[in-house]
This record gives C-alpha cells, sequence and structure tokens, in this order.
C-alpha cells in the first residue's frame, strides 16, 4: 500500500488501483522503458561511481560529482540530486538487488530530508527539465528580436506559454513571427519535433 502515498484505505479500492497501474504500464512500453534505463543509469553512478548515458540516442548522461548524482540533459544543463544512494538488499537466495534509492531534497513542509526516487521520478524529472529548455531557447529567441527592433516584447511567461505585448497594428504578423520561432528546434537539439499555437487577446487569458 505504501507504493501508493495517496492511497486512502476507506477512499480507495487497492486492487483497483493495481490493475490501473498495470494497464498503464502494458500499454505505454516506451514510457516504462525509460524508467528503467533512469534507474540503472542512477544506479550506475550511485554505486559504482560510473558516468552512464542513456535514452534514445543516448542524449541523457548521468555523472556522479562528488556524494551526488547529475543528470546532464541534451541542453547541457544539470539537474543535480544531493548525497544520491542506491541501498542494496541481499535476497535469501544471495541474490543482490537495489531496494531503495535516495536522496537529500525539500520535504513539503520546506526543510530537507531524504526523499525516495525511482525512474518514474527520474523520468518526469528529464522530461520537464528538457520542456522548460526548449521554452528557455524559445525566449531567448524572441529576446533578440525584440533587441533588434522588434515590436513585440515578452511581458510573462507561465508553464508552457509565453506572452508577448505587441501594437494593434503589427500584432497579427509578431504572432506568426513566434510560432515561426516556435517550430524551429534548439540548436542542441536538431530534428526535435516542436509546434507551438498562439492567438491574440486584448488582455492575457486561457
Amino acid at each position: 500500500p505504501g507504493k501508493f502515498h495517496e492511497w486512502e484505505p476507506d477512499r480507495h479500492h487497492y486492487p483497483a488501483l493495481l490493475d490501473l497501474r498495470d494497464r498503464y504500464r502494458n500499454g505505454s512500453v516506451a514510457t516504462t522503458s525509460f524508467w528503467k534505463q533512469c534507474a540503472e543509469a542512477w544506479d550506475l553512478s550511485a554505486l559504482q561511481g560510473k558516468a552512464a548515458r542513456f535514452g534514445d540516442g543516448l542524449v541523457l548522461s548521468m555523472l556522479r560529482d562528488g556524494l551526488h548524482n547529475r543528470m546532464v540533459l541534451p541542453s547541457g544543463r544539470s539537474i543535480w540530486y544531493r548525497k544520491a544512494r542506491s541501498i542494496e538488499e541481499v535476497r535469501r537466495d544471495g541474490s543482490v538487488r537495489v531496494d531503495r534509492r535516495t536522496f537529500i531534497g525539500k520535504r513539503s513542509t520546506g526543510r530537507l530530508g531524504v526523499l525516495d526516487i525511482h525512474g518514474g521520478v527520474l523520468t518526469n524529472n528529464a522530461t520537464q527539465g528538457t520542456a522548460r529548455d526548449v521554452l528557455f531557447d524559445l525566449i531567448m529567441k524572441i529576446e533578440a528580436l525584440t533587441a533588434k527592433g522588434w515590436p513585440g516584447r515578452i511581458v510573462i511567461h507561465v508553464h508552457d506559454e509565453v506572452v508577448v505585448e505587441a501594437p494593434s497594428k503589427p500584432a497579427q504578423q509578431c504572432l506568426d513571427d513566434v510560432l515561426g520561432l516556435m517550430s524551429e528546434p534548439p540548436d542542441w537539439a536538431p530534428g526535435l519535433p516542436v509546434k507551438g499555437a498562439g492567438t491574440l487577446m486584448e488582455r492575457y487569458g486561457k
């Protein structure tokens, strides 16, 4: 039951949760395979201090840096895991397996403590981190245009959105320019399929 942190006996039927979990894993083979790659890379770095490359095209790396694991994203930016560990368990038959993976991170209380991590969380970190870097690349391209006299300017960005303010007359052209930039992958990810959508509004909204 502890595998599901929000499981509540009086509200959730545990076998049903297991069924949903298994259906997702069986229908998402590429994702669950990547989970395993992330976990194996973590273990290689934490246990042996070795660097591991993984992912399609081996575009990700896990490095050991002192007591810490460091995931290097395709952009070259790193996500650090302080005092990363892989805790092994010896089974009755004498075989050894990793029973737990931990690092020092911020708890929900705001204080630092030991946190568990697994391949699914590492997959989320890699995905969200790379998505952030793609958005940052777009922001830098728009900022470069603005610096050259382009009439639009970024006023805010919200999650995966960029809000550009522009005068009414060239607004459509500014939108078209931004959509064009959205379809250009970053230099560090040639061939990455990227595309965006946008609209003209008089004030920010969804």
